[in-house]
């Protein structure tokens, strides 16, 4: 691993970002490392890096090459940008270029496809022997260490259902907005019932209490990670259900009207519609609350082989929530040296526990029953 002056130095790809902002902000407060601001303006990525100490350059995760993040000298590489919904032609460019150039790599992913087919820079990864961690964030990162800290005493785990909902005023970056109209009203494959099939992006739409303050929010059905990762990783017998949720009823149901012309078959996605979304939330970023939310709930077997329930829940004030994301990253950047060398997605590299320290420094509390 390559130090400057003791300091672990870090390339946040999309620093400048909703996301990456807020981990840049982390890591200059933390003084153990050096941070470089990485993106495709290099005004916005000097404005940040004036206001935290930070070095600023310009790079594009589709073109990124090893010889760049070489001359960066930089022990890791973390991409805070984005998108992740899709896979293109060369999804993992900057993944391999990070490894090419020594470097260890982490993502905030939540995109199912991209997060679970990190596996295939596996070989390369431990030849270089450096980590290239996908979904370092709520999901799978936070989601499995909670779902581990719940079944961990568990004989048989039968049904996870995991929900999260953002305050209405938080912001939302157009990757974020991109990527939820991406797979609404398509078929998302879903395991239920006991069996693989699919259900309909936003929908299994319910309406939950997370908590006494946070009650009454509508979640539907979102393609992500766990769907895929979680029967496996828990051996569940009967349901995996990842929900999401936008606090303004207005916007949660009418995207869920709108997805209705997608199921239809009326139109084939509602991506070309994702800056308008932006703009629409933005306009209606006054109404509603700074406090959002996350929920777990798991049901099976405890170690006597009796029916058991366990429920966690998060509740973010005061605008802390959207620094959940970038957590993740953040506590594996702190143990790099006790993560294994290779290629795989974010589960069980950050504990509960550890998630729950890191909580303490911001408006987030949670609860276990």
């Amino acid at each position: 691993m390559q130090v400057v002056s003791g300091l672990v130095r870090v390339a946040i790809v999309g620093g400048a970002g909703v996301f990456g902002r807020r981990l840049a902000l982390l890591l200059a407060d933390d003084r153990s490392f050096d941070v470089v601001i990485a993106g495709r303006s290099i005004a916005k990525a000097e404005a940040l890096a004036r206001t935290i100490g930070a070095e600023a350059t310009v790079l594009d995760r589709e073109t990124a090459t090893a010889s760049e993040l070489d001359r960066l000298n930089v022990d890791v590489v973390v991409d805070a940008s984005g998108p992740f919904d899709t896979l293109g032609p060369d999804p993992y460019r900057l993944a391999e270029a990070a490894l090419q150039a020594g470097a260890h790599y982490l993502d905030i992913a939540d995109g199912r496809d991209f997060v679970c087919g990190i596996d295939r820079l596996d070989l390369a990864a431990r030849a270089a022997n450096r980590f290239a961690l996908s979904g370092a964030s709520t999901t799978p990162a936070l989601s499995s260490a909670v779902c581990d800290a719940l079944v961990r005493d568990w004989t048989r785990v039968d049904s996870i259902e995991v929900g999260v909902t953002p305050g209405n005023r938080a912001p939302r970056g157009l990757a974020v907005v991109r990527s939820i109209l991406s797979y609404a009203g398509k078929p998302v494959r879903v395991f239920l019932g006991g069996q693989w099939g699919t259900a309909p992006g936003w929908g299994l739409t319910t309406r939950r209490d997370l908590a006494p303050d946070l009650a009454r929010r509508w979640l539907s059905l979102c393609d992500t990670p766990d769907l895929e990762l979680f029967p496996e990783r828990y051996r569940v017998t009967d349901r995996v259900v990842f929900r999401g949720g936008l606090e303004l009823p207005v916007l949660h149901l009418g995207l869920l009207a709108a997805s209705q012309a997608v199921r239809l078959r009326i139109m084939p996605s509602l991506s070309l519609f994702s800056e308008m979304a932006r703009d629409l939330a933005d306009v209606l970023i006054g109404f509603g609350t700074d406090r959002g939310g996350m929920i777990v709930e798991v049901k099976g077997l405890d170690t006597l082989g009796a029916p058991a329930a366990r429920t966690w829940t998060l509740v973010a004030e005061g605008g802390d929530g959207p620094n959940i994301p970038v957590l993740a990253a953040y506590a594996c950047l702190k143990k790099l040296d006790t993560i294994a060398p290779g290629a795989r997605p974010c589960m069980g590299e950050v504990s509960l526990a550890a998630f729950e320290s890191l909580f303490k420094r911001f408006r987030i509390r949670t609860e276990m029953r």
